[in-house]
């Protein structure tokens, strides 16, 4: 799980997860009214990659947030043993 989190929080990650929500968006978009779920759940990735965010990141126990993200899968040190005295 960690090589993909790490590729997500990658730069091409978060071009990938905004080129995907724009394609879903625009594929929605082009299927007329039926369309609009499939363009709503465009909205996810796209959103989550200009933000910087990655969802998935919390069920491995690990931060949301980009950078962070990013610096406890680059660490050496085991994330949850320094995070413990934070508690």
């Amino acid at each position: 799980m960690s090589q993909f989190l790490r590729a997500m929080a990658s730069p091409a990650g978060r071009l990938g997860r905004v080129a995907l929500g724009a394609g879903l968006i625009g594929l929605g978009l082009g299927r007329g009214q039926k369309g609009w779920p499939l363009a709503a759940l465009g909205l996810l990735p796209l959103s989550m990659g200009a933000f910087d965010l990655c969802a998935l990141a919390p069920l491995a126990g690990l931060p949301v947030q980009g950078e962070q993200l990013r610096d406890a899968l680059t660490d050496d040190t085991d994330y949850y043993a320094t995070r413990i005295g934070t508690l």
